[in-house]
């Protein structure tokens, strides 16, 4: 799955600070690296060449595999320079302390090289491939680098060579398999222990204390060789039952804490290996051997088993899906997929969005029951977006693979989150691909530690699965309203439409319209599957098998016309092929009235003929020879020329058109002679009578057919509809002068409501519209709980200021206070003049702190009111009053409100003037 995961290329994420932080973690690395060093030296005996497990190794792979490959070089250097230090330190010789530090760096960076390189760049060591591969680095590159360190002590020193590369390689290659997956598995430990309820400890803490205990037992001061040594095998069944009850994180704390108790005191020389003939090393090797075979056994089975319960969760997951999906809706089933992928991968958020064909525009589909409840307010449903305007989360679709933010925090190019939404920690998004085309993103938050590979394939298989039920849904769903139209259009369609399977002797219904019932008494659903002779007489059966055998023979298209219980039908025949089967299909349309209106027609022409002849209207016939066979004598008196003209010369009828309507009348004998020759027209024209009077003319004409169903022309209708045309005309002038004057009155009620409305020497509002707004908003405030502040004021000392400038002074004065105070003001506060000098604002969704601001704005722009006058200008100062409706308030009144002001104000009068003060809320 690894390499279906991807850090996307696109703009690089960078931490707040990084050198800093870089730096700071490069410290912490160093310290840990020589406490854990520290710690392996606890358990070792370096002058006997004793080394039991040299766990900086396996800590060293773990940070590797831990950081990004971009963080490798520092790191390496640190521990480099970290183990160099300290052998030095101990009193280590420069070229061995060089040569220690410099193996145990190569060794790490090769074994995390490999790891990444072969198995993917996160390493979680809960699949069994990466057990397998720890296993093997640890047995092949330990082994050569073990060789390589070996060399040099055997050739300075002399010691044996087989014996010290068997040290290195046993104690490194323990703290490897030992160490490594430890660290890595428990990296968000501190998170997962906080994630869990206290009674779920109980028994992973029963089963660490009685695998310790079983440690203590068997390698206990009062344990040794003499017992039987078989009793270190009972380990494996433990280690079974751990697999069994834990994931592969569990397992290695406990294989840690029994394999620290299995090293202590067999360095002391107790325990089942504790053999009194063998040297320290021999005894160490013996259980370096059983920890290795035991710590390998029990990680690969719990990684075997946690693959297997992953996999059981997914495809029962999946299975869940495929049963429900055919009695869900497609917003159900897109929630209970987001549902399962949070419960499988432990998160709080999961969303569903769309990519449209363009592959640009986004479109808003689906959020998790838990992300609609309890994270954010999820609206937009079906909206479409650009792509390049989606937050971090849609990056997948530039790596085309499955995308995860461990860390969303530090993000530089991350675009916020809405309003109200929780904080997102961690995020993973997953595309699916359709045709090398992006269909569909999947995308789930908040788990609780790491996101890692697992997670993206659990996610985008069930993705994956989701959008061929998709798919499928909308396949059926297109299929249905398909089928919905057709049945709906044949219901109601005169068309009895069929398919038959033709053999030589019988034609047999395979489809047939249900509008069969209304022609021979069967409806279409009770016809399938009978032939010919089950439902016609003999006669007729007999003939539609043979012209059926002739389609299917010949090839070619049948038309005909049959009659059948007294009505008349058309029934065209043709060939369709299903597969390697050739089958016949056509229809038959029932032409009854058709045909009875051609008899009538023909034994009522001479009676049409003397009708007409008399008729008022200008009737005509014209043939498909484009040449008139019939018209009225009336014509003469419409347009002053006799039937003779227009008979011997048809261009007659555009010749008399009025000049600008010759071209429309051109137009309509080429319409009704050609493509439209069989439809029913109408039009209005102008014609030029013999007199040279301008009259207007309604024609209708429609298409006339012989008793074989042959065209036979158009049938004219001209009927003079002037006095119509001016008396609409003068309806229409009357329309427009009522339209006028009904403009005038709209204009005068306006400038009449403005006026009822408008305070007349300031144009702000009045108090009577004042009080309306105020009960308008106060309603609001109370239905939806929402603060509102209701802000009196006067002009201080304003009686002063008309006896000492006059009133007109002091109605400037009024004019330009209302003008100060209207500019500071929002769109959605309402000012209205209360009486006199008193002013009254409303200020929706304010408490009496933010009115409070607005009250020192309106003072501050009314001290800059300037009136000249001969003795100087007049200046003014306001005192203000704020009352509040609280948002916990039930009940209040415009009133109470205004009254509360009010006091408000009189108490700011009463401090000094020119100052704002707050009532009671």
């Amino acid at each position: 799955m690894s390499d279906k995961i991807s850090t996307p290329n696109i703009p690089e994420m960078k931490s707040v600070n990084p050198l800093q932080k870089e730096f700071v973690n490069l410290v912490l690395i160093a310290l840990s690296y020589w406490g854990v060093s520290s710690v392996g030296l606890l358990f070792s005996a370096p002058a006997d060449l004793v080394f039991s497990v040299w766990t900086a190794s396996g800590f060293t792979l773990a940070v590797l595999l831990l950081n990004p490959a971009r963080r490798w070089r520092s790191i390496i250097v640190v521990v480099f320079l970290v183990n160099a230090a300290g052998n030095l330190g101990r009193g280590g010789g420069p070229l061995l302390s060089l040569l220690f530090a410099f193996v145990c760096s190569l060794e790490a960076y090769l074994s995390a090289f490999v790891l990444t390189h072969y198995i993917g760049s996160r390493i979680t060591f809960r699949r069994a491939k990466e057990i397998i591969a720890l296993f093997g680095v640890a047995v092949v590159i330990n082994g050569a680098t073990a060789a390589l360190m070996a060399v040099t002590p055997t050739l300075i020193y002399g010691t044996p060579f087989l014996k010290t590369w068997w040290m290195l390689e046993a104690a490194d290659g323990l703290g490897i398999i030992l160490i490594a997956p430890l660290i890595v598995t428990w990296s968000n430990g501190a998170r997962i222990l906080k994630s869990m309820a206290p009674w779920k400890l109980v028994e992973p803490a029963l089963f660490v204390g009685m695998t310790v205990t079983f440690a203590w037992l068997l390698f206990g001061p009062f344990t040794d060789a003499s017992a039987p040594v078989l009793r270190n095998y009972m380990i494996f069944p433990i280690l079974i039952l751990l697999a069994f009850r834990f994931d592969p994180r569990g397992v290695a704390g406990t294989l840690f804490l029994f394999s620290l108790t299995a090293l202590w005191y067999t360095l002391q020389g107790a325990g089942i290996f504790g053999f009194s003939d063998q040297s320290p090393a021999e005894r160490l090797t013996a259980v370096q051997l059983f920890l290795i075979v035991a710590t390998f056994s029990g990680m690969l089975l719990s990684s075997v088993l946690a693959e297997r319960k992953r996999a059981e969760a997914t495809m029962q997951a999946r299975w869940q899906l495929s049963q429900s999906a055919d009695f869900q809706t497609l917003d159900e089933l897109l929630q209970s997929t987001l549902d399962r992928a949070e419960e499988l991968t432990d998160s709080k958020i999961g969303f569903f969005h769309f990519l449209e064909e363009d592959q640009v525009t986004l479109t808003l589909q689906m959020w998790s029951t838990n992300t609609v409840k309890n994270m954010c307010t999820a609206e937009g449903k079906g909206q479409h977006y650009p792509v390049d305007k989606a937050g971090v989360w849609v990056d997948c679709v530039y790596t085309r693979k499955p995308v995860i933010y461990n860390d969303y925090a530090t993000l530089s190019h991350r675009k916020g989150l809405p309003k109200g939404h929780a904080p997102v920690s961690r995020i993973l998004v997953a595309p699916v691909l359709r045709d090398d085309k992006i269909v569909m993103i999947i995308g789930v938050g908040n788990k609780a530690v790491d996101y890692d590979d697992y997670d993206a394939e659990l996610v985008s298989n069930l993705a994956d699965l989701t959008w061929d039920i998709v798919r499928r849904k909308r396949v059926e769903a297109d299929l249905r309203d398909n089928q919905e139209l057709f049945s709906q259009f044949m219901a109601h369609s005169p068309i009895y439409a069929f398919i038959k399977q033709v053999d030589p002797d019988e034609s047999r219904v395979l489809h047939a319209s249900e509008n069969y019932e209304e022609m021979i008494g069967v409806p279409g659903w009770k016809m399938i599957g009978k032939g010919m002779k089950e439902l016609f007489p003999p006669e007729l059966a007999e003939k539609i098998i043979k012209d059926d055998c002739e389609v299917i023979t010949n090839g070619g298209i049948l038309k005909l016309e049959e009659e059948l219980k007294d009505r008349h039908y058309t029934t065209i025949k043709f060939p369709i092929n299903l597969g390697e089967k050739r089958l016949l299909a056509g229809y038959t349309i029932d032409i009854t009235d058709r045909v009875k209106a051609q008899e009538a027609l023909l034994l009522s022409e001479e009676k049409y003929r003397t009708v007409a002849d008399f008729t008022y209207d200008w009737e005509a016939w014209l043939g498909p020879d484009k040449k008139y066979r019939y018209v009225s004598p009336s014509c003469n008196r419409v347009t002053g020329y006799p039937s003779a003209e227009f008979l011997k010369d048809p261009a007659k009828a555009i010749e008399i058109a009025h000049p600008e309507d010759k071209e429309k009348v051109r137009e309509h004998f080429r319409q009704a002679n050609g493509a439209d020759k069989n439809k029913d027209l109408h039009y209005e024209f102008r014609i030029i009578t013999a007199s040279g009077e301008t009259r207007w003319m309604s024609h209708f004409c429609n298409a006339v057919y012989g008793n074989d169903g042959q065209w036979l022309g158009r049938r004219e209708s001209n009927r003079d509809i002037t006095e119509r045309k001016l008396a609409e005309e003068e309806l229409r002038q009357t329309r427009q002068e009522l339209i006028e004057v009904n403009k005038d009155l709209e204009t005068t009620l306006e400038r009449e409501r403005q006026l009822s409305h408008t305070d007349g020497l300031t144009g702000i509002n009045n108090r009577r519209y004042l009080y309306e707004l105020a009960e308008y908003e106060l309603g609001i405030a109370l239905r939806y709980h929402q603060p509102l502040s209701i802000l009196m004021f006067d002009i201080d000392h304003f009686k002063q200021i008309n006896d000492t400038y006059g009133h007109m002074v002091g109605d400037q004065i009024l004019q330009q206070v209302a003008r100060s105070t209207c500019a500071v003001l929002r769109s959605s506060d309402v000012i209205g003049r209360y009486g006199g000098e008193e002013f009254v604002i409303v200020s929706p969704m304010t408490t009496a702190q933010q009115a409070f601001s607005l009250a020192e704005r309106i003072r501050e722009q009314a001290a800059g009111v300037r009136v000249p006058t001969e003795k100087g200008d007049a200046k003014v100062t306001l005192s203000i009053g704020i009352v509040e409706k609280i948002p916990e308030a039930e009940t209040a009144s415009t009133d109470e409100l205004i009254r509360g002001a009010d006091a408000a104000m009189y108490a700011a009068k009463q401090a000094g003037r020119n100052r704002t003060m707050i009532g009671r809320k």
